[in-house]
């Protein structure tokens, strides 16, 4: 009879998977072509531990690259890589960079009534969830380039 633990396994993402991640992303920086296993990543010193997480990580859509037994060669990261790092905006990343410059916008306003209107712009936003704004926002932007009928 097989026995299964409901013990949870060990978090790959944060002590290992993110941190290679971020490791290639500043080497793809500096090269165009980064080999795993020599990548130095903090807490991750066991070259054969740092493959595996590339591996997972090539298969996972996080980089591009080549990959083998006992290999990966990394070439780019994808977009959801570029994500993960901050490299590329998420939503709630646009989001709150938009709701950010509205109120610097409040901040510089030339008068109370236009001061007014955007910190009214702000909170009406800033109410729903960062998927509404997100949506509010992209509507409004469609509109203003004719996108929309």
């Amino acid at each position: 009879m097989t026995t299964t633990s409901t013990a949870l396994r060990p978090d790959r993402w944060f002590t290992t998977d993110r941190p290679l991640l971020l490791a290639v992303a500043a080497a793809l920086d500096e090269t165009p072509t980064v080999i795993v296993h020599a990548v130095e990543v903090p807490g991750v010193d066991d070259p054969e531990e740092r493959v595996r997480a590339g591996l997972r990580l090539l298969r996972g859509g996080y980089l591009e690259g080549d990959d083998g037994v006992g290999y990966a060669i990394v070439s780019a990261l994808t977009e959801r890589g570029m994500r993960e790092v901050g490299e590329w905006p998420t939503a709630d990343t646009l989001a709150r960079r938009v709701l950010d410059e509205l109120a610097a916008a409040a901040d510089e306003a030339p008068d109370e009534p236009t001061r007014s209107r955007l910190r009214t712009a702000i909170e009406v936003l800033s109410r729903g969830t960062l998927d509404t704004a997100t949506n509010v926002l992209g509507v409004a932007i469609a509109k203003a380039m004719g996108l929309t009928p």
